[in-house]
Protein backbone atom coordinates (compact mmCIF):
# COMPACT_ATOMS: atom_id res chain seq x y z
CA UNK A 1 0.00 0.00 0.00
CA UNK A 2 3.02 2.10 0.97
CA UNK A 3 4.25 2.39 -2.42
CA UNK A 4 1.04 1.99 -4.37
CA UNK A 5 0.52 5.44 -3.06
CA UNK A 6 3.63 6.98 -3.66
CA UNK A 7 3.66 5.73 -7.44
CA UNK A 8 -0.39 7.35 -7.66
CA UNK A 9 0.02 10.42 -5.04
CA UNK A 10 -3.58 11.25 -6.27
CA UNK A 11 -5.34 8.52 -6.04
CA UNK A 12 -7.43 8.12 -3.18
CA UNK A 13 -8.29 4.50 -3.45
CA UNK A 14 -5.93 2.37 -4.94
CA UNK A 15 -6.96 -0.96 -4.33
CA UNK A 16 -9.96 0.49 -5.86
CA UNK A 17 -8.33 2.37 -8.92
CA UNK A 18 -5.53 0.51 -9.60
CA UNK A 19 -5.88 -2.92 -11.34
CA UNK A 20 -3.17 -5.30 -9.99
CA UNK A 21 -1.96 -8.05 -12.28
CA UNK A 22 1.16 -10.83 -12.20
CA UNK A 23 2.82 -11.17 -15.62
CA UNK A 24 5.54 -14.26 -14.72
CA UNK A 25 7.39 -13.42 -11.50
CA UNK A 26 6.18 -9.71 -11.49
CA UNK A 27 3.83 -7.26 -10.15
CA UNK A 28 2.59 -4.72 -13.05
CA UNK A 29 0.37 -2.15 -11.61
CA UNK A 30 -2.33 -0.33 -14.36
CA UNK A 31 -3.97 3.29 -13.98
CA UNK A 32 -5.06 4.85 -16.86
CA UNK A 33 -3.52 3.22 -19.49
CA UNK A 34 -0.31 2.91 -18.30
CA UNK A 35 1.05 0.01 -16.83
CA UNK A 36 4.42 -0.36 -14.83
CA UNK A 37 6.11 -2.56 -12.25
CA UNK A 38 6.58 -2.04 -8.22
CA UNK A 39 9.84 -0.20 -8.41
CA UNK A 40 7.78 2.21 -10.65
CA UNK A 41 9.47 1.07 -14.41
CA UNK A 42 7.11 1.35 -17.42
CA UNK A 43 6.03 -2.01 -18.58
CA UNK A 44 5.57 -2.36 -21.99
CA UNK A 45 3.89 -5.16 -23.71
CA UNK A 46 5.44 -6.79 -26.73
CA UNK A 47 3.16 -9.05 -26.82
CA UNK A 48 1.55 -9.72 -30.86
CA UNK A 49 -1.91 -10.59 -29.00
CA UNK A 50 -3.91 -8.30 -29.74
CA UNK A 51 -4.58 -4.46 -31.18
CA UNK A 52 -1.58 -2.61 -30.80
CA UNK A 53 -1.81 0.61 -28.89
CA UNK A 54 0.04 3.89 -28.62
CA UNK A 55 1.32 4.97 -24.93
CA UNK A 56 0.04 8.29 -24.47
CA UNK A 57 1.69 10.36 -21.29
CA UNK A 58 0.28 13.27 -19.72
CA UNK A 59 2.32 16.19 -20.64
CA UNK A 60 1.33 18.96 -18.11
CA UNK A 61 1.59 17.31 -14.72
CA UNK A 62 4.39 15.90 -12.51
CA UNK A 63 3.36 12.54 -13.16
CA UNK A 64 3.71 13.15 -16.79
CA UNK A 65 7.17 14.38 -16.44
CA UNK A 66 8.42 11.21 -14.33
CA UNK A 67 6.70 8.32 -16.67
CA UNK A 68 7.98 10.61 -19.63
CA UNK A 69 11.41 9.72 -17.64
CA UNK A 70 10.67 6.19 -16.77
CA UNK A 71 9.94 5.43 -20.30
CA UNK A 72 13.54 7.56 -21.54
CA UNK A 73 15.33 4.90 -18.99
CA UNK A 74 13.66 2.03 -20.46
CA UNK A 75 14.94 2.95 -24.24
CA UNK A 76 17.76 3.43 -23.07
CA UNK A 77 17.97 7.48 -23.95
CA UNK A 78 19.71 8.35 -20.63
CA UNK A 79 20.71 11.78 -20.94
CA UNK A 80 16.91 12.34 -21.91
CA UNK A 81 15.78 10.78 -18.80
CA UNK A 82 18.37 12.84 -16.51
CA UNK A 83 16.89 16.53 -17.95
CA UNK A 84 13.05 15.11 -17.23
CA UNK A 85 14.27 14.06 -13.62
CA UNK A 86 16.30 17.32 -13.14
CA UNK A 87 13.16 19.15 -14.35
CA UNK A 88 10.98 17.49 -12.75
CA UNK A 89 12.97 18.49 -8.80
CA UNK A 90 13.17 21.52 -9.96
CA UNK A 91 9.27 22.03 -10.35
CA UNK A 92 8.73 19.72 -7.25
CA UNK A 93 11.85 19.22 -4.80
CA UNK A 94 9.34 17.07 -2.81
CA UNK A 95 9.21 14.08 -5.08
CA UNK A 96 10.98 11.54 -3.94
CA UNK A 97 11.01 8.73 -6.38
CA UNK A 98 12.10 11.50 -8.79
CA UNK A 99 15.14 12.50 -6.61
CA UNK A 100 16.07 8.36 -6.12
CA UNK A 101 16.06 8.28 -10.42
CA UNK A 102 18.17 11.11 -10.57
CA UNK A 103 20.37 9.80 -7.67
CA UNK A 104 20.76 6.56 -9.61
CA UNK A 105 21.91 8.30 -13.07
CA UNK A 106 23.93 10.88 -11.39
CA UNK A 107 26.13 7.42 -9.80
CA UNK A 108 26.12 5.93 -13.35
CA UNK A 109 27.50 9.44 -14.33
CA UNK A 110 30.44 8.91 -11.76
CA UNK A 111 28.96 11.49 -9.18
CA UNK A 112 28.65 9.90 -6.49
CA UNK A 113 28.77 12.71 -4.00
CA UNK A 114 25.77 14.22 -6.13
CA UNK A 115 24.05 10.66 -5.94
CA UNK A 116 24.31 10.84 -2.12
CA UNK A 117 23.02 14.18 -1.90
CA UNK A 118 20.05 13.38 -3.64
CA UNK A 119 19.47 9.92 -1.58
CA UNK A 120 19.63 11.78 1.25
CA UNK A 121 17.30 14.36 -0.09
CA UNK A 122 14.69 11.66 -0.65
CA UNK A 123 15.00 9.96 2.76
CA UNK A 124 14.37 13.59 3.81
CA UNK A 125 11.16 13.79 2.18
CA UNK A 126 10.02 9.87 2.80
CA UNK A 127 12.68 8.01 5.79
CA UNK A 128 10.67 5.04 4.86
CA UNK A 129 11.74 5.11 0.71
CA UNK A 130 12.95 1.00 -0.10
CA UNK A 131 14.79 2.69 -3.08
CA UNK A 132 16.32 5.21 -1.59
CA UNK A 133 17.63 3.21 1.87
CA UNK A 134 18.88 0.57 -0.44
CA UNK A 135 20.62 2.55 -3.07
CA UNK A 136 22.12 4.96 -0.67
CA UNK A 137 23.80 1.67 1.42
CA UNK A 138 25.03 0.08 -1.29
CA UNK A 139 26.84 3.71 -2.19
CA UNK A 140 28.32 3.74 1.37
CA UNK A 141 29.10 0.06 1.27
CA UNK A 142 31.58 0.92 -2.10
CA UNK A 143 33.19 3.92 0.03
CA UNK A 144 33.81 1.65 2.98
CA UNK A 145 31.62 2.55 5.46
CA UNK A 146 30.24 -0.56 6.16
CA UNK A 147 28.42 0.27 9.51
CA UNK A 148 26.65 2.83 8.20
CA UNK A 149 25.73 1.19 5.20
CA UNK A 150 24.43 -1.68 7.52
CA UNK A 151 21.90 0.84 8.97
CA UNK A 152 20.51 2.09 5.85
CA UNK A 153 20.26 -1.89 4.40
CA UNK A 154 18.44 -2.50 7.75
CA UNK A 155 16.02 0.46 7.12
CA UNK A 156 15.50 -1.11 3.59
CA UNK A 157 14.56 -4.11 5.03
CA UNK A 158 12.26 -2.84 8.02
CA UNK A 159 9.98 -1.20 5.05
CA UNK A 160 10.35 -4.30 2.91
CA UNK A 161 11.22 -7.56 4.82
CA UNK A 162 10.82 -9.50 2.12
CA UNK A 163 13.90 -7.47 0.03
CA UNK A 164 15.99 -10.39 -0.43
CA UNK A 165 19.13 -8.79 -1.97
CA UNK A 166 18.87 -6.36 0.92
CA UNK A 167 19.58 -10.23 3.38
CA UNK A 168 21.76 -10.68 0.87
CA UNK A 169 23.92 -7.82 1.22
CA UNK A 170 23.31 -7.26 5.35
CA UNK A 171 25.01 -10.81 5.07
CA UNK A 172 27.64 -10.62 3.31
CA UNK A 173 28.55 -7.63 5.26
CA UNK A 174 27.96 -9.03 8.53
CA UNK A 175 30.40 -12.15 7.32
CA UNK A 176 33.02 -9.40 6.61
CA UNK A 177 32.95 -8.20 9.57
CA UNK A 178 33.27 -11.06 11.41
CA UNK A 179 29.62 -11.37 12.90
CA UNK A 180 28.56 -15.03 11.67
CA UNK A 181 26.07 -15.19 14.03
CA UNK A 182 24.18 -12.18 12.85
CA UNK A 183 24.48 -13.28 9.15
CA UNK A 184 23.19 -16.63 9.48
CA UNK A 185 19.49 -15.68 9.84
CA UNK A 186 19.85 -13.14 6.93
CA UNK A 187 21.70 -15.89 4.57
CA UNK A 188 18.58 -18.63 5.36
CA UNK A 189 16.08 -15.69 4.77
CA UNK A 190 17.67 -15.00 1.36
CA UNK A 191 17.89 -18.75 0.57
CA UNK A 192 13.61 -18.98 0.93
CA UNK A 193 13.48 -15.74 -1.06
CA UNK A 194 15.66 -16.04 -4.09
CA UNK A 195 16.60 -19.84 -3.79
CA UNK A 196 17.38 -20.06 -7.73
CA UNK A 197 19.45 -16.79 -7.92
CA UNK A 198 22.97 -16.82 -9.17
CA UNK A 199 24.41 -16.21 -5.42
CA UNK A 200 22.19 -18.64 -3.89
CA UNK A 201 25.20 -21.49 -3.57
CA UNK A 202 27.03 -19.29 -2.25
CA UNK A 203 24.69 -18.42 0.81
CA UNK A 204 24.81 -22.08 0.76
CA UNK A 205 28.16 -22.46 1.10
CA UNK A 206 28.95 -20.14 3.89
CA UNK A 207 25.88 -21.25 5.99
CA UNK A 208 27.81 -24.86 5.70
CA UNK A 209 31.12 -23.61 6.65
CA UNK A 210 29.82 -21.62 9.77
CA UNK A 211 27.13 -24.34 10.88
Amino acid sequence: MRRLRRLFPRVEQPLAEVKITIWGRRLIFQYDEKRFDTRGQLFLDFSPQGPSKTLRLPQRTNEGLFFRALQAEEEGNLQEAYNLYRKLVELDPTYADALVNLGNLELQRGNPKEAEHLYRRSLQIDPDHVEANYNLACLLEDQGRWEDALLFYRKALHEDPDFADAHFNIARLLQTLGRTEEAKPHWRRYLELDPESPWAEWARKFLQKFT
